[in-house]
């Protein structure tokens, strides 16, 4: 439990930005996939909730720019 619990911290850590977090798990080699998984769709969600109102055109140019300004100065 003692090596366990600060993995699994660091793991599932929303605000982390280190992306290779998960690729030294030592239980599952696999669950790299988890904090990516779990904050493109907390995005994706967040994104929903505040262009709902928007008409689909507008939404769409936001989208967009969102992703476009994700993908150049986020990671």
């Amino acid at each position: 439990m003692a090596h366990w619990w600060p993995s699994a911290v660091a793991l599932t850590d929303p605000f982390s930005k280190n992306m290779d977090r998960g690729g030294r798990y030592a239980y599952d080699k696999y669950l790299w996939t988890l904090p990516v998984e779990f904050e493109c769709s907390m995005m994706l969600f967040m994104c929903q909730l505040c262009f709902n109102r928007l008409r689909p055109h507008t939404r769409l140019v936001f989208m967009f720019s969102l992703a476009t300004f994700c993908m150049k100065y986020i990671y």
